[in-house]
């Protein structure tokens, strides 16, 4: 393992075996890639950093004027957090004087990473601390505005999406793809830093046998990774260094089976180089020396629909935000007239754009339009937690509390948590095989407890006809 990563770590080696390189380019050509109506593919810009303060940072520069910033550090085994940016140094310092990083054992070694999300006045939520707004100002975005469709986001609601990395030598990010849809770049100021992307149309077993491999490992307990978990090796090990250490050699065994188009690309990312992540791409990236970097998210039309999945199905998961999901999904249709295709409502096929259902993410959400929404109300209604268990049988440890929910005061007065039917009607299909048998189950307990009231009584459906009118009917003024 250890001469595995004695190769990994040396920037000399451009180039991993069973790997294609990645394309290199100037600004010039990245802006003429990004203005093309075309599927993007990773590259390299070569003069990514020209013009920024932050270009010119060095080891000693970025001690002195960050020094005594205290930002988050984080670990695969390890709570994140706080340390201070002198500190996390030495301590990089010593492990660099007192020997090589050790790799005989997954999770001897865990290098911590500094990963600090920047909101700073630049996205308009004003800077968190004089280092985030130093920071901040030491660059400019080299996305324009046109290309992050999640800059039409209300102000407040786009959570952290621009970061500060410092790592040391075999920290790094084990695979992953970006979530909600979105692609990234990563700016280098220094340092040195060793990626391996796969491309989106990778066979899923690829992603996963090399860990699958690992974790058959573990449970037969042989090998240096025999102390390691079942769960830490199928998700790649303990981290960069274990990926690279233990799973990349392998994939590598076996790359030879996948087509030229389909191989990995890696590269060696050096100081003043932005390397682009478009969307669908599982990435990991290890240190090879102290670096520094920025990074960001962005949302490109051209991913529209992927977007939106991310953005209803996840990242605004909950009826509290769901008007702002509904107020970007206007303001796209806005900037980019005709990208915001129209859906077929799921109960009479009308053309609507109006999204109900957050759980169903694999189409995006259940499409139902706004007349259809009025006239069944009742049925796309809302049902408090009590009620969700009287009559769905369904309880805390069912993941109710994994479903998007509101609170709001009952017809009693009392603040009450509501989820939506069509929510809770999913789960329990999810739960219990079909609503009918959540029905029945709830209908025999409730007999056992001679539980007679009725959900449907007047005050009830008044109660859940106004959230529901709070919530939804406001969103299509």
């Amino acid at each position: 393992v250890r001469a595995e990563m004695d190769l990994v770590l040396d920037k000399s080696i451009e180039l991993l075996v069973g790997t294609r390189p990645i394309d290199r380019v100037t600004q010039a050509e990245c802006d003429a890639r990004h203005a093309q109506d075309a599927t993007m593919q990773p590259m390299i810009v070569k003069d990514g950093c020209a013009g920024w303060d932050a270009e010119n940072w060095t080891e000693e520069q970025f001690r002195s004027d960050f020094g005594d910033a205290t930002f988050m550090v984080h670990s695969s085994t390890e709570d994140s957090a706080p340390m201070a940016v002198s500190d996390f140094m030495d301590n990089h310092a010593k492990a660099s004087k007192n020997a090589k990083v050790q790799y005989d054992s997954v999770g001897t070694e865990d290098p911590l990473y500094l990963f600090e999300t920047l909101i700073g006045g630049k996205d308009g939520n004003g800077p968190s601390s004089p280092a985030h707004l130093h920071i901040l100002n030491s660059y400019t975005d080299p996305i324009p505005d046109r290309l992050d469709m999640l800059r039409l986001s209300n102000e407040g609601s786009r959570p952290g999406y621009r970061w500060l990395l410092l790592g040391g030598r075999g920290s790094g990010t084990k695979l992953h793809i970006d979530p909600f849809g979105t692609s990234a770049w990563n700016a280098l100021l220094f340092g040195a830093k060793r990626w391996v992307l796969f491309p989106p149309n990778t066979p899923q077993k690829w992603i996963d046998a090399p860990g699958t491999a690992l974790a058959e490992m573990v449970n037969a307990g042989v090998g240096p990774d025999a102390t390691l978990g079942e769960e830490a090796a199928l998700n790649g090990s303990s981290g960069a260094s274990g990926w690279f250490g233990h799973v990349w050699p392998r994939y590598r065994e076996s790359a030879e089976e996948l087509p030229e188009h389909l191989r990995p690309i890696s590269c060696v990312q050096m100081p003043g180089e932005i390397i682009y992540v478009p969307l669908g791409w599982y990435h990991t990236v290890i240190n090879i020396e102290l670096s520094v970097a920025f990074t960001e998210n962005y949302a490109d039309p051209r991913n529209y629909i992927a977007v939106r999945r991310g953005l209803f199905g996840n990242l605004w998961g909950s009826l509290e935000h769901l008007d702002s999901a509904c107020d970007w999904n206007a303001a796209v249709d806005r900037v980019y007239p005709g990208l915001v295709q129209p859906n077929s409502c799921v109960l009479c096929d009308a053309e609507t754009i109006q999204r109900i259902s957050l759980l169903n993410v694999e189409n995006g959400g259940r499409v139902v339009c706004h007349a259809c929404a009025e006239a069944t109300s009742h049925y796309h209604g809302v049902l408090s937690a009590a009620d969700a268990y009287r009559w769905l049988h369904l309880s805390h440890s069912d993941d109710l509390q994994e479903l998007p929910s509101l609170w709001h005061k009952n017809v009693r007065g009392v603040l009450t948590q509501y989820f939506m039917r069509a929510h809770l009607h999913e789960l329990a299909e999810e739960v219990h095989g079909s609503v009918q048998d959540a029905r029945a189950l709830a209908r025999d307990e409730r007999g056992a407890k001679d539980d007679t009231d009725e959900i449907d009584n007047e005050a009830e459906k008044k109660c859940v006809r106004n959230i529901w009118e709070q919530v939804f009917y406001r969103l299509n003024n």
